[in-house]
């Protein structure tokens, strides 16, 4: 180090607070990616010091992931109010029926857990805070309540302007069943606009409860009757997908696309300290195994089932029957605020064409499974469209049939049909047999899906890791913001 980096590295360090949902498996993943990019791109030798923090868990949480990335348990902080798992799935069937998070009777509670993340990081002083997409929104709400620069991470932009024109486009995917038959696109896109952005209707927009708890807590913000796009409004905004996919859209100036951030740290690190699952390297083998299906190489098709810790538990039963046979080699995750494993056996079983049995080569697992690692060993994923999955899947080649229970994924499952990457299936269309008969195009030996997945893929793989571009530009704006402080008069 010269000496004039020497005079520019400040005694202080750069405390940094990471505030995410440890009950969701891409949530808690994006902030390790995140956090260990943070120790990594230091290039200005700063001393670093990070603490996740979480008001919203359950007890099934994935905060062992942030154990396994060599962050240390004291560095985990629960804030407030716990959630049972049915409570986090009422959450969810709201979200996904387009509805806001929270009712009118759980203002109360809401305020509590922002005073308690306010508390929280009060007590902690962060130079700055970097926070994902939390029902209640405490991250944001609690960082602007105490005048703490923050940073949002997003899967898609965070303007009302991108929401009406690439995201809202139709009503939500639960609402079809009883509307597409009759109601053309440009009446349900009119009737979505008028429910979804009024500032005197409750939705997933505009979350009433939470404002009135926001500013019952102390929160101005905009004048704009708070919608989500305003409670979640920060100094930095970070969209973790292809910049490609926001050519000739205009974005606002304080964000920046950075990529696609997943776990691909362990795509490349077969020597990865936590091995795989003996039975699911059984089930599909090495990696010098997966040559293509032909008459030449008729092995079983291999397929890989994550259907997300907010997916239904009625779509993940459906998926695991398609593929309940010996012709296929299937490893399916259970996440345990899906269901149970025992459960989750019984349902498919019901559902199968054979009601009696479980095929020999399928396999259920609620444990955490590294999906960058089993990924490139199968021939097909089945997934529900959130967007670390959909990532993970495109990063290692592997095309996939999926359905979309939210308007995010909804998007992530298009680009992926536009790209030629996959096939996405309407929600009231996934049952056992069409999800089969798709599984079947994909992996057909003339299919021109896998190559389309190849396509992106390089593009995933050329492209700067997403989570380095996200750290520097935390980093930059951490140091700016210390420097800002440093200076500001006292109060």
């Amino acid at each position: 180090m010269n000496t004039t980096d020497e005079k520019n590295v400040s005694p202080e360090p750069i405390r940094i607070a990471i505030v995410c949902l440890f009950f969701n498996a891409g949530e808690t993943t994006r902030a390790v990616e995140i956090a260990k990019a943070l120790q990594s791109c230091n290039s200005h030798r700063q001393p670093l010091e990070l603490q996740f923090f979480s008001s919203l868990y359950s007890a099934d949480s994935y905060q062992n992931l942030i154990v396994q990335a060599d962050f240390a348990p004291h560095q985990i902080t629960y804030v407030g109010k716990g959630l049972s798992n049915a409570q986090w799935q009422e959450i969810q069937a709201r979200e996904h029926a387009g509805g806001e998070f929270f009712l009118p009777h759980e203002q109360h509670d809401v305020l509590q857990m922002l005073l308690a993340m306010k508390q929280a990081l009060g007590q902690y002083q962060p130079t700055c805070v970097v926070h994902g997409f939390t029902h209640n929104l405490d991250g944001p709400v609690a960082a602007s309540l105490l005048d703490i620069p923050h940073v949002l991470y997003l899967p898609v932009p965070n303007s009302v302007d991108f929401f009406q024109e690439h995201i809202v486009t139709d009503v939500p995917p639960a609402w079809m069943p009883y509307l597409s038959w009759w109601c053309p696109l440009q009446w349900r896109r009119a009737l979505i606009h008028a429910l979804a952005f009024s500032p005197h209707l409750p939705s997933f927009h505009s979350p009433r409860t939470v404002r009135a708890a926001a500013v019952e807590a102390g929160w101005h913000g905009s004048p704009r009757h708070g919608m989500l796009t305003d409670l979640l409004a920060s100094d930095l905004v970070l969209v973790n997908d292809l910049p490609g996919n926001f050519d000739g859209i205009p974005l606002p100036k304080n964000h920046l696309v950075t990529g696609p951030i997943f776990a691909q740290t362990e795509m490349s690190n077969h020597d990865n300290k936590d091995p795989m699952d003996p039975r699911i390297a059984e089930l599909f083998g090495s990696d010098d195994d997966t040559g293509d299906i032909s008459p030449h190489n008729p092995r079983p098709i291999k397929v890989f089932i994550a259907m997300g810790s907010s997916g239904h538990q009625d779509d993940l039963v459906q998926a695991i029957a398609a593929v309940n046979t010996p012709d296929y080699h299937t490893v399916a995750l259970v996440p345990p605020s899906v269901g149970t494993v025992e459960e989750i056996r019984a349902q498919v079983m019901a559902a199968s064409s054979d009601q009696h049995s479980i095929s020999p080569t399928l396999y259920l697992t609620h444990q955490f499974v590294p999906s960058a690692l089993v990924n490139p060993l199968a021939d097909v994923a089945i997934l529900h469209g959130g967007q670390g999955t959909v990532q993970t899947a495109l990063a290692s080649g592997t095309p996939i049939v999926g359905v979309a229970v939210t308007l995010d994924q909804e998007v992530n499952l298009a680009r992926v049909q536009e790209r030629g990457a996959g096939i996405q299936i309407p929600p009231a269309q996934w049952q056992a047999a069409t999800i089969q008969e798709a599984v079947q195009r994909v992996t057909a030996t003339d299919s021109s899906y896998r190559p389309g997945a190849a396509a992106v893929q390089r593009e995933i793989l050329e492209a700067p890791p997403g989570a380095q571009v996200a750290a520097q530009a935390i980093w930059d704006f951490a140091r700016s913001a210390q420097a800002t402080r440093a200076t500001a008069p006292p109060q």
